[in-house]
């Protein structure tokens, strides 16, 4: 038997000396991105949004769409032809956490750090994007300058690990 899903994620980011981009960890140990069903009633953007704050915790605003992927897989009822709709979405917050079942951990990347780790090829893709996306975001709104003297000292919470090396949440 054949049947279609939808779901919805996103590429989380923040701007803290310039971009940080966040990777979650997979019940399969690979690092991805946060993304789940689209529900009844719920626009994949929305669906986005709650996907991001259940498995990690992190509230944010969507930027608007970077792509999507396509995939098809097996499982016990048979084979699923599914698609991923990504959103670029923007966050001020640093404590993310995994979803306890869902995810094993999640780490804040440069840029860099983040195509390398990421596993699955069509993610990277999408990530690419929206590397590019950040540049032009980042650029119009001045860089994020403002609000990091906003944010002041709050901030610094995520760089507690080595510089430039990520941040694991606790486990």
């Amino acid at each position: 038997m054949s049947r279609r899903e939808t779901s919805a994620g996103g590429v989380v980011f923040r701007v803290d000396e310039g971009p940080w981009f966040l990777l979650v960890q997979d019940r399969f140990g690979r690092w991805t991105l946060p993304k789940g069903l689209v529900e009844p009633g719920e626009t994949p953007e929305q669906a986005a949004l709650r996907e991001i704050r259940e498995e990690t915790g992190l509230r944010g605003t969507s930027r608007g769409p970077v792509g999507h992927v396509k995939y098809t897989y097996r499982d016990r009822r048979g084979t699923v032809h599914k698609t991923v709709h990504y959103f670029l979405v923007e966050t001020d917050q640093v404590g993310a956490r995994p979803q306890p079942g869902e995810l094993s951990a999640v780490r804040w990347l440069r840029p860099a750090e983040a195509v390398a780790l990421c596993d699955y090829d069509s993610n990277r893709s999408v990530l690419e994007r929206a590397l590019a996306a950040v540049g032009q975001v980042t650029e119009r709104e001045g860089a994020g300058e403002a609000r990091n003297a906003a944010a002041g000292d709050a901030r610094g919470e995520g760089r507690a690990g080595a510089p430039g090396a990520g941040w694991d949440a606790p486990r």
